[in-house]
Protein backbone atom coordinates (compact mmCIF):
# COMPACT_ATOMS: atom_id res chain seq x y z
CA UNK A 1 0.00 0.00 0.00
CA UNK A 2 1.07 3.42 -0.83
CA UNK A 3 1.54 5.39 2.70
CA UNK A 4 0.19 9.16 2.76
CA UNK A 5 1.33 11.95 5.00
CA UNK A 6 -1.34 13.89 7.23
CA UNK A 7 -0.85 17.09 4.80
CA UNK A 8 -4.29 18.65 3.81
CA UNK A 9 -2.37 20.79 1.23
CA UNK A 10 -2.00 17.42 -0.62
CA UNK A 11 -5.28 15.15 0.55
CA UNK A 12 -7.44 16.32 -2.22
CA UNK A 13 -5.13 16.83 -5.46
CA UNK A 14 -3.88 13.18 -4.42
CA UNK A 15 -7.55 11.86 -3.78
CA UNK A 16 -8.72 13.35 -7.11
CA UNK A 17 -5.83 11.63 -9.09
CA UNK A 18 -6.64 8.56 -7.58
CA UNK A 19 -10.90 8.97 -8.62
CA UNK A 20 -9.15 9.81 -12.12
CA UNK A 21 -7.17 7.05 -12.18
CA UNK A 22 -9.38 4.09 -10.70
CA UNK A 23 -12.46 6.07 -12.87
CA UNK A 24 -10.89 5.20 -16.24
CA UNK A 25 -9.34 2.02 -15.37
CA UNK A 26 -12.97 1.09 -14.84
CA UNK A 27 -14.33 2.24 -18.12
CA UNK A 28 -11.55 0.74 -20.19
CA UNK A 29 -12.11 -2.50 -18.33
CA UNK A 30 -15.67 -2.50 -19.22
CA UNK A 31 -15.10 -1.52 -22.61
CA UNK A 32 -12.51 -4.45 -23.63
CA UNK A 33 -14.84 -6.58 -21.81
CA UNK A 34 -14.20 -7.33 -18.03
CA UNK A 35 -16.91 -8.65 -16.51
CA UNK A 36 -18.70 -6.31 -13.78
CA UNK A 37 -17.43 -7.87 -10.62
CA UNK A 38 -13.87 -8.22 -11.61
CA UNK A 39 -14.50 -3.97 -12.59
CA UNK A 40 -15.74 -3.87 -8.95
CA UNK A 41 -12.98 -5.83 -7.31
CA UNK A 42 -9.77 -4.27 -9.41
CA UNK A 43 -11.01 -0.51 -8.18
CA UNK A 44 -11.60 -1.39 -4.91
CA UNK A 45 -7.69 -3.05 -4.82
CA UNK A 46 -6.44 0.19 -7.16
CA UNK A 47 -8.31 2.61 -4.65
CA UNK A 48 -7.20 0.80 -1.45
CA UNK A 49 -3.57 0.55 -2.61
CA UNK A 50 -3.48 4.27 -2.66
CA UNK A 51 -4.56 4.62 1.06
CA UNK A 52 -7.81 5.43 0.33
CA UNK A 53 -10.92 4.00 2.97
CA UNK A 54 -14.22 2.94 2.79
CA UNK A 55 -13.68 2.15 -0.64
CA UNK A 56 -17.24 1.68 -2.21
CA UNK A 57 -17.70 0.85 -5.97
CA UNK A 58 -21.18 0.47 -8.10
CA UNK A 59 -20.83 -0.41 -11.80
CA UNK A 60 -23.31 -1.46 -14.69
CA UNK A 61 -21.93 -1.64 -18.53
CA UNK A 62 -22.68 1.82 -18.70
CA UNK A 63 -22.08 3.48 -15.62
CA UNK A 64 -19.23 3.63 -12.87
CA UNK A 65 -19.96 5.08 -9.12
CA UNK A 66 -16.78 5.38 -6.52
CA UNK A 67 -17.23 6.56 -3.43
CA UNK A 68 -14.37 6.55 -0.81
CA UNK A 69 -13.10 8.76 2.52
CA UNK A 70 -9.40 10.26 2.27
CA UNK A 71 -8.52 12.11 5.62
CA UNK A 72 -11.82 11.79 6.71
CA UNK A 73 -13.08 13.80 3.30
CA UNK A 74 -15.56 12.01 1.50
CA UNK A 75 -14.91 11.93 -2.55
CA UNK A 76 -17.42 10.80 -5.20
CA UNK A 77 -18.29 10.24 -8.52
CA UNK A 78 -19.79 8.75 -11.11
CA UNK A 79 -18.51 7.74 -14.63
CA UNK A 80 -20.85 7.56 -17.96
CA UNK A 81 -19.56 5.23 -20.91
CA UNK A 82 -20.97 4.15 -23.89
CA UNK A 83 -19.99 1.64 -26.72
CA UNK A 84 -16.84 0.17 -27.07
CA UNK A 85 -14.88 -2.77 -28.44
CA UNK A 86 -13.57 -5.93 -27.18
CA UNK A 87 -9.78 -5.65 -27.22
CA UNK A 88 -8.39 -8.72 -25.09
CA UNK A 89 -4.92 -6.97 -25.13
CA UNK A 90 -5.71 -3.75 -23.62
CA UNK A 91 -7.83 -6.26 -21.49
CA UNK A 92 -4.78 -8.27 -19.80
CA UNK A 93 -2.58 -5.42 -19.60
CA UNK A 94 -5.20 -3.39 -17.42
CA UNK A 95 -5.69 -6.75 -15.29
CA UNK A 96 -1.52 -6.36 -14.76
CA UNK A 97 -1.71 -2.87 -14.27
CA UNK A 98 -4.14 -3.11 -11.44
CA UNK A 99 -2.05 -6.16 -10.13
CA UNK A 100 1.45 -4.26 -10.12
CA UNK A 101 -0.60 -1.04 -8.20
CA UNK A 102 -1.90 -3.22 -5.69
CA UNK A 103 1.75 -5.05 -5.07
CA UNK A 104 3.02 -1.24 -4.28
CA UNK A 105 4.99 -1.14 -7.06
CA UNK A 106 3.48 1.80 -8.95
CA UNK A 107 3.35 5.09 -7.82
CA UNK A 108 0.28 7.24 -8.83
CA UNK A 109 2.32 8.85 -11.70
CA UNK A 110 4.10 5.22 -12.72
CA UNK A 111 0.24 4.10 -12.69
CA UNK A 112 -1.42 7.01 -15.12
CA UNK A 113 1.37 6.91 -17.35
CA UNK A 114 1.15 3.24 -18.06
CA UNK A 115 -2.52 3.24 -18.89
CA UNK A 116 -2.13 6.48 -20.74
CA UNK A 117 0.20 3.86 -22.92
CA UNK A 118 -2.11 1.34 -22.50
CA UNK A 119 -4.72 3.55 -23.83
CA UNK A 120 -2.80 4.91 -26.73
CA UNK A 121 -1.21 1.79 -28.03
CA UNK A 122 -1.82 1.02 -31.48
CA UNK A 123 -4.37 -1.01 -32.89
CA UNK A 124 -3.66 -3.95 -35.72
CA UNK A 125 -3.57 -2.47 -38.65
CA UNK A 126 -7.19 -2.30 -41.17
CA UNK A 127 -5.47 -5.14 -43.39
CA UNK A 128 -4.59 -7.33 -40.45
CA UNK A 129 -8.23 -7.16 -39.23
CA UNK A 130 -9.43 -7.67 -42.55
CA UNK A 131 -7.85 -10.58 -43.07
CA UNK A 132 -9.08 -11.78 -39.63
CA UNK A 133 -12.11 -10.90 -40.47
CA UNK A 134 -11.90 -12.72 -43.19
CA UNK A 135 -10.41 -15.94 -42.66
CA UNK A 136 -12.96 -16.62 -39.54
CA UNK A 137 -16.23 -16.29 -42.16
CA UNK A 138 -13.69 -18.58 -44.07
CA UNK A 139 -13.30 -21.38 -41.75
CA UNK A 140 -16.72 -20.82 -39.99
CA UNK A 141 -18.29 -21.42 -43.21
CA UNK A 142 -16.38 -24.56 -43.58
CA UNK A 143 -17.01 -25.76 -40.36
CA UNK A 144 -20.97 -25.67 -40.53
CA UNK A 145 -20.49 -27.23 -43.30
CA UNK A 146 -20.32 -25.29 -46.64
CA UNK A 147 -17.75 -26.10 -49.60
CA UNK A 148 -14.57 -24.34 -50.72
CA UNK A 149 -16.67 -22.15 -52.92
CA UNK A 150 -18.79 -21.36 -50.07
CA UNK A 151 -16.37 -20.51 -47.46
CA UNK A 152 -14.11 -18.07 -50.64
CA UNK A 153 -17.21 -16.49 -50.52
CA UNK A 154 -17.65 -16.25 -47.43
CA UNK A 155 -14.44 -14.83 -47.16
CA UNK A 156 -15.27 -11.79 -49.86
CA UNK A 157 -18.45 -11.39 -47.38
CA UNK A 158 -16.77 -10.63 -44.55
CA UNK A 159 -14.49 -8.21 -45.77
CA UNK A 160 -17.65 -6.08 -46.67
CA UNK A 161 -18.93 -6.80 -43.11
CA UNK A 162 -15.58 -4.97 -41.48
CA UNK A 163 -16.17 -2.34 -43.90
CA UNK A 164 -19.82 -1.50 -43.07
CA UNK A 165 -18.84 -2.08 -39.12
CA UNK A 166 -16.38 0.32 -39.39
CA UNK A 167 -18.01 2.72 -41.07
CA UNK A 168 -20.87 2.77 -38.63
CA UNK A 169 -18.38 2.85 -35.73
CA UNK A 170 -17.13 5.84 -37.65
CA UNK A 171 -20.58 7.54 -37.92
CA UNK A 172 -21.52 6.30 -33.90
CA UNK A 173 -24.64 5.01 -35.62
CA UNK A 174 -26.65 3.04 -32.48
CA UNK A 175 -26.16 -0.28 -31.74
CA UNK A 176 -29.36 -1.43 -33.36
CA UNK A 177 -28.86 0.85 -36.71
CA UNK A 178 -25.43 -0.61 -37.31
CA UNK A 179 -26.68 -4.51 -36.93
CA UNK A 180 -29.26 -3.68 -39.62
CA UNK A 181 -26.80 -2.53 -41.52
CA UNK A 182 -24.30 -5.08 -41.40
CA UNK A 183 -27.36 -7.51 -41.90
CA UNK A 184 -28.46 -6.09 -44.77
CA UNK A 185 -24.73 -6.19 -46.54
CA UNK A 186 -24.76 -9.73 -45.22
CA UNK A 187 -28.10 -11.21 -46.59
CA UNK A 188 -27.62 -9.33 -50.09
CA UNK A 189 -23.80 -9.94 -51.29
CA UNK A 190 -24.53 -14.10 -50.45
CA UNK A 191 -27.73 -13.34 -52.96
CA UNK A 192 -26.42 -11.66 -55.59
CA UNK A 193 -23.31 -14.78 -55.86
CA UNK A 194 -26.13 -17.31 -55.71
CA UNK A 195 -27.75 -15.45 -59.07
CA UNK A 196 -24.33 -15.83 -60.45
CA UNK A 197 -23.22 -19.45 -59.31
CA UNK A 198 -26.07 -21.38 -58.35
CA UNK A 199 -24.07 -24.08 -56.95
CA UNK A 200 -23.48 -21.52 -53.99
CA UNK A 201 -25.38 -22.15 -50.55
CA UNK A 202 -26.20 -19.22 -49.51
CA UNK A 203 -27.28 -20.53 -45.74
CA UNK A 204 -23.50 -22.12 -45.09
CA UNK A 205 -22.29 -18.51 -45.94
CA UNK A 206 -24.52 -16.67 -43.84
CA UNK A 207 -24.88 -18.97 -41.25
CA UNK A 208 -20.41 -18.67 -41.41
CA UNK A 209 -20.38 -15.03 -41.87
CA UNK A 210 -23.12 -14.10 -39.11
CA UNK A 211 -20.83 -15.44 -36.40
CA UNK A 212 -18.54 -12.43 -36.69
CA UNK A 213 -21.12 -10.43 -35.39
CA UNK A 214 -22.41 -12.50 -32.43
CA UNK A 215 -21.11 -11.37 -29.21
CA UNK A 216 -20.03 -14.08 -27.64
CA UNK A 217 -18.07 -12.33 -25.12
CA UNK A 218 -20.97 -10.79 -24.07
CA UNK A 219 -23.22 -13.66 -23.59
CA UNK A 220 -20.51 -14.98 -21.66
CA UNK A 221 -20.62 -12.52 -19.14
CA UNK A 222 -23.73 -12.29 -19.34
CA UNK A 223 -23.92 -15.84 -17.44
CA UNK A 224 -20.85 -14.89 -15.25
CA UNK A 225 -22.85 -11.75 -13.78
CA UNK A 226 -25.83 -14.15 -13.35
CA UNK A 227 -23.65 -17.07 -11.44
CA UNK A 228 -22.37 -14.32 -9.22
CA UNK A 229 -25.26 -12.08 -8.29
CA UNK A 230 -25.15 -9.57 -10.78
CA UNK A 231 -28.66 -9.17 -11.79
CA UNK A 232 -29.25 -5.58 -13.55
CA UNK A 233 -25.93 -6.04 -14.80
CA UNK A 234 -26.78 -8.92 -16.44
CA UNK A 235 -30.10 -7.46 -17.71
CA UNK A 236 -28.71 -4.52 -19.35
CA UNK A 237 -26.42 -7.05 -21.08
CA UNK A 238 -28.73 -9.16 -22.27
CA UNK A 239 -31.01 -6.29 -23.70
CA UNK A 240 -27.62 -5.07 -25.50
CA UNK A 241 -27.08 -9.01 -27.04
CA UNK A 242 -31.20 -9.07 -27.73
CA UNK A 243 -30.63 -5.78 -29.72
CA UNK A 244 -27.77 -7.25 -31.97
CA UNK A 245 -29.85 -10.41 -32.35
CA UNK A 246 -32.80 -8.32 -33.54
CA UNK A 247 -31.22 -6.08 -35.59
CA UNK A 248 -29.12 -8.29 -37.71
CA UNK A 249 -32.11 -10.60 -37.71
CA UNK A 250 -33.92 -7.36 -39.73
CA UNK A 251 -30.90 -6.80 -41.46
CA UNK A 252 -30.75 -10.41 -43.29
CA UNK A 253 -34.63 -11.09 -43.27
CA UNK A 254 -34.92 -7.61 -45.77
CA UNK A 255 -32.79 -8.87 -48.81
CA UNK A 256 -34.39 -11.82 -48.61
CA UNK A 257 -37.82 -10.96 -48.16
CA UNK A 258 -37.62 -8.42 -51.19
CA UNK A 259 -35.46 -10.68 -53.69
CA UNK A 260 -36.23 -13.89 -53.07
CA UNK A 261 -38.43 -14.28 -55.73
CA UNK A 262 -35.36 -14.16 -57.78
CA UNK A 263 -34.16 -17.31 -56.85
Amino acid sequence: MVSLENNSAIKKPFADRVMRLAGEIGVRLIKNGAEIYRVEESLTIVISAYGMQNVKIFALPSLIIIRFECFGAVHSDQFRLKGGSVNLDKLERLNALCRRINEGDYSIDEAEKTLDDIINRKKYPLSITHLAYGFVGFFYTLFWGGKLIDAVVAFLCALIIRTVVLFSEKLKTNLLFSNISAGLFLGFFPFIVRLIYPVVDMDKIIIGVIMLLVPGIAIANVMRDVIVGDTYSALLRFTQILTIGVGLAIGVAIPLALLGGAL
